[in-house]
C-alpha cells in the first residue's frame, strides 16, 4: 500500500511540474503577444495639446499610428490563423473574392481591409453606433471628444479598460471585439469562448 502511494505520489508531482511548465509556457507566450500587439508605440503628441491649435498634421499623425496599429495586429492574427492551420487562400477569399495577389504575401492587404472596415464602422457617427452610449449636447461634443482624446492619447488601452471599465471607450473595444473576432476565430486560437464571454460581461 506505501509503494502503491508512493508511485501515486510521484506521478501527481509529474503531474504538477508538467502543468508547471505549461502554465510558464503560456505566461511567456502572452508577454510576447502583449509585446507584439504594442509594437505600435505609443502616440507622440505635445502635452500642451490645445483644440484651437489642431492641424491636418495632428490628423496625419493620429492616421499614420492607426495605421501602424492595424498592420501590427493584423501580423499577429495572421500568425494565429497559421499556427491553427488556417487556409490563408481561403480566409482572404472570404473577406475580397475577386482578387488576384501580386505575391502570396499580399494577402495581408484584405485582412488589413477586414480590420479597418470593422474598426472603422460607424466612424461617421459621434458616438461610433454605439446605441447605450449617451452623447452630450451638440454644442459640447468637440470639447467633450477632444478631452477624451488627450486623456487617452498617452494611455496604454488595456490599463485605461482596467481603470474605467464602464468608460465609452471600454464599450467600444468591447463592441469592436465581438464585431471583429468571430466565435469560431477564438475556438481557433484560444480552445474555448472565454475571452469572449469576459468581454461580454464587461
Amino acid at each position: 500500500m506505501g509503494k502503491k502511494l508512493e508511485s501515486q505520489l510521484r506521478l501527481k508531482e509529474s503531474e504538477i511540474m508538467y502543468l508547471r511548465e505549461k502554465m510558464e509556457e503560456s505566461n511567456r507566450q502572452n508577454r510576447l503577444l502583449e509585446k507584439r500587439l504594442n509594437q505600435s508605440g505609443h502616440l507622440s503628441m505635445p502635452d500642451n495639446l490645445r483644440q484651437s491649435g489642431l492641424n491636418p498634421t495632428h490628423f496625419i499623425t493620429v492616421l499614420r499610428h492607426t495605421d501602424r496599429s492595424i498592420r501590427s495586429f493584423v501580423r499577429l492574427m495572421i500568425d494565429e490563423m497559421k499556427s491553427a492551420g488556417w487556409d490563408l487562400d481561403a480566409a482572404a477569399k472570404s473577406i475580397v473574392s475577386d482578387v488576384a495577389y501580386w505575391r502570396p504575401d499580399d494577402k495581408c492587404f484584405a485582412f488589413e481591409s477586414f480590420v479597418s472596415r470593422e474598426m472603422f464602422d460607424g466612424f461617421h457617427l459621434p458616438n461610433f453606433s454605439l446605441l447605450e452610449e449617451s452623447l452630450p449636447e451638440k454644442k459640447n461634443q468637440q470639447q467633450v471628444f477632444f478631452r477624451r482624446f488627450t486623456e487617452m492619447k498617452s494611455a496604454k488601452a488595456t490599463e485605461y479598460i482596467t481603470r474605467k471599465p464602464k468608460s465609452p471607450f471600454a464599450n467600444f473595444c468591447r463592441a469592436k471585439y465581438l464585431q471583429l473576432v468571430h466565435p469560431q476565430m477564438e475556438t481557433s486560437f484560444l480552445g474555448n469562448l472565454s475571452q469572449r464571454s469576459l468581454v461580454n460581461s464587461g
